[in-house]
């Protein structure tokens, strides 16, 4: 993908190390966003397409007046030094380095600096134009609301763990038909930040901090929303036709790197996926190694949050199979030659392994 081509695709600058800066319930009182309408809509049996694109409508116009906030207008001045790799010098720099074709393919720049107003800038730029794009895209009214779910989890931290609000905007945009790359990227987008949230709640599980079962229960539920929202992300992201695909996208991640492009090489879900064994580790440390000795509320909360891992990666294969059938791999292709396996084969043979690996976890 040229610089031509990329020149008008959005961009995004996400922490170095993967992590949430903390935020303050005073930084940024008053900053709500209302989606209950969009919800209502949602969870009627037959929802009305042009209603439901309308309510997003106004639920985008209403988190765009979030952008006008002094919190968010401009990026603090100590964040504005952004990584450069050749420069960088601290304990991150090998790691980012090692996956900054990914980045770089998805408009993605790192900051060793990056606080609250970043975090709502570039959270709320994310969310806008999922919104945007989402009004006119052709994709199951259930990952709809898991968009909208991991959104209200991310605007709630965004804001300092304030309750969501309630907003008028005038329905005003228009959802055009854009370049799948557009769509491709502003997915990729908001499934990292759906990442860094999963791993966030994953982290103080990890933690040293004591947490009551109710805390332990609550994150778990944050960290499933999140994940879920992971998997909404990819089926939005990759909402084009499969000659789409094939003509425009698969061919820009082979221009951007000849030597393989694979899903292993995104870092921040590298780093929630590390996360993720920790925390399980530290719950089998505090409630026993046999999910039977556990207390039944975090028992049920990790069960459907491992359920929902499996999901994704069920949905992976499914999309893998709509976009490139019984083609290889991007990665196989580069380093496996005529016997590399197809990518479904590769991504089935992952779901059925993790389903082994936590099945005892499941409910």
């Amino acid at each position: 993908m040229g610089g031509a081509e990329s020149a008008n695709l959005p961009e995004v600058v996400l922490p170095a190390d993967s992590r949430f800066p903390t935020v303050g319930p005073l930084e940024f009182d008053g900053w709500r966003v209302d989606f209950s309408a969009v919800r209502e809509c949602l969870h009627r049996p037959l929802p009305e397409p042009l209603q439901l694109r309308n309510e997003i409508s106004r639920a985008q116009v209403s988190l765009a007046g979030a952008l006008s906030s002094p919190l968010t207008e401009q990026r603090s001045s100590s964040s504005a030094e952004q990584i450069l790799l050749e420069h960088l010098e601290d304990e991150h720099a090998a790691e980012v380095e090692k996956y900054v074709v990914y980045d770089k393919y998805f408009g993605v720049t790192r900051s060793r600096h990056y606080g609250a107003a970043d975090l709502a800038r570039e959270v709320s730029l994310t969310i806008s134009r999922t919104l945007e794009d989402l009004a006119g895209a052709i994709i199951d009214v259930d990952e709809f609301d898991a968009i909208v779910d991991v959104s209200e989890i991310l605007l709630r931290y965004c804001a300092g763990g304030a309750e969501a609000g309630s907003e008028n905007g005038q329905s005003g945009i228009s959802s055009s038909l854009k370049d799948p790359m557009y769509r491709w990227r502003v997915g990729h987008h908001f499934f990292a930040f759906s990442a860094l949230m999963c791993r966030h709640a994953l982290e103080a599980i990890a933690g040293r901090d004591p947490l009551s079962l109710q805390e332990t229960v609550n994150l778990l539920a944050d960290a499933r929303i999140s994940l879920r929202g992971t998997t909404a992300a990819m089926r939005y992201g990759a909402n084009m036709s499969q000659q789409a695909y094939g003509d425009i996208v698969r061919p820009s991640m082979e221009a951007a790197w000849p030597g393989g492009f694979s899903g292993t090489q995104h870092l921040d879900y590298e780093r929630l996926k590390r996360t993720r064994e920790a925390a399980l580790e530290r719950l089998l440390r505090e409630h026993g190694k046999s999910p039977s000795d556990w207390p039944a509320e975090v028992r049920v909360a990790f069960g459907a949050f491992c359920e929902t891992e499996l999901e994704d990666l069920e949905q992976h294969t499914l999309l893998a199979a709509s976009k490139v059938g019984t083609g290889s791999s991007l990665l196989a292709e580069a380093t496996g030659g005529s016997g590399a396996l197809a990518a479904v084969k590769q991504l089935r043979s992952m779901a059925v392994k993790r389903q082994r690996d936590l099945a005892k976890y499941l409910v």
